[in-house]
């Protein structure tokens, strides 16, 4: 069997995650403001953009993602480009990114290299 995924569920990933550290310092827009969608994408695991109104999408693939630790380190990496994004970076597997992995995984026990590749 396999974690089902709505978006829904990767709202409350998100806002779970946003409401620990390092996260909830880094004033991450509420759930609301994010669009969350489920792909079937088999060549990645999650990925995000911005929208043509400026808003963030977060997509994370149901093929590819079938349990809740899976779904939160990619939903973390995830945010880490948030952040990024919205300190005028654009988002992008580069120095501050691989800082700010190292960061997020000693809060939260994940293996870095597993991490910063995207699983």
């Amino acid at each position: 069997m396999s974690l089902p995924l709505t978006s829904d569920n990767l709202k409350a990933a998100y806002e779970y995650l946003r409401g620990t550290p390092p996260y909830r310092s880094w004033d991450l827009p509420h759930g609301e403001a994010v669009r969350f969608r489920v792909t079937r994408h088999k060549d990645r695991e999650g990925d995000h953009n911005v929208d043509e109104k400026g808003r963030h999408v977060i997509r994370v693939s149901a093929r590819v993602i079938g349990g809740t630790n899976t779904l939160m380190v990619v939903m973390a990496h995830e945010m880490l480009h948030i952040r990024q994004e919205m300190q005028g970076v654009r988002a992008a597997h580069n120095a501050d990114f691989y800082k700010l992995a190292a960061r997020v995984c000693r809060y939260h026990c994940w293996d870095a290299k597993q991490f910063v590749g995207a699983l």
